[in-house]
């Protein structure tokens, strides 16, 4: 017996993701040689991944799948996988495991590595026999953005000004993560400026204003940029 581990998700790998969003794992395993495979084990370390998710929820495992919150493994029994019979309509030979984790709300800046092998008290698994491509595992990563937002005046905070003065502000976005950002709005409430002063000229491009509240389309913004 001989069989083929893979692993794949849902945004793909290398995706960026946001806190509340989820994500969807993957773990296929197919009988590539011509005897039912029955010892297969299947070793998933998400150490790195529910330090800043939810416990993974499985859903109809074949098999048997237990998550050990302990030690972050989630290890799957496929059971006996039997070889691929030609005359059937789909895939006899071919086991998939579903899960799926929430990121965490306050999980801004994270990096989620998944890392899925068999497991080394049930060998059986082996390359792909036309490639000699590595199928015996699979790792995912995802990222979460993270940034930073400042305000600064001139003249300073703080500073008093007189009426017939200029007042000029400043908002600084920072790209404090791993991954390019999109797509952020930047709100800021100028309801107890404006009842005071006025705009001295039209407002950059990116900029609108509504009931008192400045909204900022910030363009994409390269990592550290």
């Amino acid at each position: 017996p001989g069989y083929q581990l893979s692993k794949s998700s849902d945004p793909g790998t290398g995706s960026t993701v946001q806190p509340g969003s989820t994500v969807n794992y993957t773990l296929t395993v197919t009988n590539t040689s011509q005897a039912s495979v029955t010892n297969a084990v299947i070793v998933d370390d998400l150490t790195d991944v529910v330090d800043n998710t939810s416990a993974p929820v499985v859903t109809n495992p074949p098999g048997t799948a237990v998550y050990d919150p302990a030690t972050f493994m989630l290890t799957w029994t496929p059971g006996t996988i039997p070889v691929d019979n030609p005359a059937t309509p789909e895939a006899e030979n071919v086991r998939v495991l579903e899960y799926s984790v929430v990121v965490n709300s306050d999980a801004w800046g994270a990096t989620l590595t998944n890392v899925a092998t068999p497991s080394p008290d049930a060998p059986g698994c082996v390359d792909d026999p036309d490639t000699q491509a590595d199928e015996c595992g699979g790792t995912t990563t995802h990222l979460v953005p993270n940034w930073s937002v400042t305000k600064t005046a001139d003249p300073a905070s703080g500073t008093a000004v007189a009426p017939g003065d200029d007042v000029t502000y400043t908002l600084t976005f920072t790209n404090t993560g791993q991954v390019a950002i999109s797509g952020q709005i930047v709100t800021d409430d100028l309801s107890d400026v404006l009842d005071d002063a006025e705009l001295m000229a039209d407002l950059p491009a990116g900029l609108t204003i509504t009931d008192q509240t400045l909204r900022w389309a910030v363009p994409e913004v390269a990592v550290g940029g």
